[in-house]
């Protein structure tokens, strides 16, 4: 931005100089016309040419030089890589692990711990933060940061956040691509799967590990929902809220086939979750999902982020769904 603002002054200065030059030589119009007419005509045919030469260089040298941008979204985050703006990211939350290149940046706390101090110093043009982040949102408002709160619930939001990023780095064409590409393989994971059978399906999403204390699970309202639907499954929770919390006697009550555990997602070795947190479910012998040993783990932290990797978690799910041929 420094370039690019000195190359406009320095521009506007020579600008003004042949300018008022022009001028001069029309107080002096009587005495030497022709000549007059004569460079105020290569000066009127410059003008416009150096003119857009300084827009250019702006509209080029602007985005790149300056749009600093702070997220605390791991969903967020990896969209802007994924759109090629990687470079644009001055900070990022604690939670933000993908890509691997995220990891190299500075981190400014997690959802309910975010440093105010860190966020700042790191003089971001815009801040990405989670819709439940008022208070940190009011604050960033107050020190005249553009903040934007964004949603991770649903396959909408995903798609928000995509097109915000694009406006945000000002590469608008690489975000549409990617949005139409995220659409177009979650339309062939729908397609692919032709069982007229829908699974009930229980999207667990957080749970005590080593225990089903503080189960929840995913209602119709989370995008998690929405992938079940698109891979031939039914939710068996009808909540249209993201996710609440269910007892045990609950989930004896809803008995899915088909248990999906989001809950160990934090990229361990699937054999290692596996062999510990498999017993878990099997005091629940009355479920049909665990008496058919129906319970599949994703360990994967990606398989939890509400971004452009949101296609291999329904592929995932839609291996399960419609094969049931999935390690597990």
């Amino acid at each position: 931005m420094v370039r690019s603002a000195r190359m406009i002054r320095v521009m506007t200065k020579w600008l003004g100089l042949k300018i008022g030059v022009c001028n001069s030589s029309f107080m002096a119009a009587s005495k030497r016309r022709v000549h007059f007419q004569g460079r105020c005509c290569a000066y009127a045919r410059v003008v416009p040419f150096l003119l857009c030469l300084a827009l250019f260089f702006y509209g080029h040298c602007a985005i790149g030089e300056t749009t600093r941008i702070v997220s605390l979204l791991p969903n967020f985050t990896e969209t802007l890589f994924s759109i090629g703006a990687g470079s644009m990211v001055a900070g990022v939350s604690d939670f933000c692990k993908y890509p691997p290149a995220a990891t190299q940046i500075p981190k400014v706390g997690g959802l309910i711990n975010p440093s105010l101090e860190k966020i700042v110093s790191l003089q971001p043009t815009a801040v990405v933060v989670s819709a439940s982040q008022h208070e940190l949102a009011r604050k960033l408002s107050e020190l005249g940061v553009r903040t934007f709160a964004l949603r991770s619930d649903s396959l909408r939001d995903i798609y928000d956040a995509i097109e915000l990023a694009g406006r945000l780095t000002g590469m608008t064409t690489a975000a549409e691509q990617l949005r139409l590409q995220v659409r177009k393989e979650l339309t062939d994971v729908r397609d692919s799967c032709t069982s007229s059978r829908k699974l009930r399906v229980l999207i667990v999403v957080g749970r005590q590990r080593g225990s089903l204390q503080g189960l929840y699970a995913a209602g119709r309202g989370s995008y998690l929902s929405e992938l079940v639907e698109l891979a031939g499954g039914m939710n068996v929770l009808h909540d249209s809220v993201p996710a609440r919390a269910l007892s045990k006697e609950e989930l004896v009550a809803l008995n899915p086939e088909v248990i999906l555990d989001f809950s160990v997602a934090d990229g361990e070795p699937s054999k290692f979750v596996a062999s510990g947190e498999r017993k878990v479910w099997n005091a629940l012998q009355v479920m049909e999902a665990v008496k058919r040993d129906q319970v599949y783990f994703f360990p994967d932290a990606r398989f939890t982020i509400p971004g452009p990797s949101v296609v291999e978690t329904a592929r995932g799910i839609e291996h399960i769904l419609c094969n049931k041929t999935a390690s597990r």
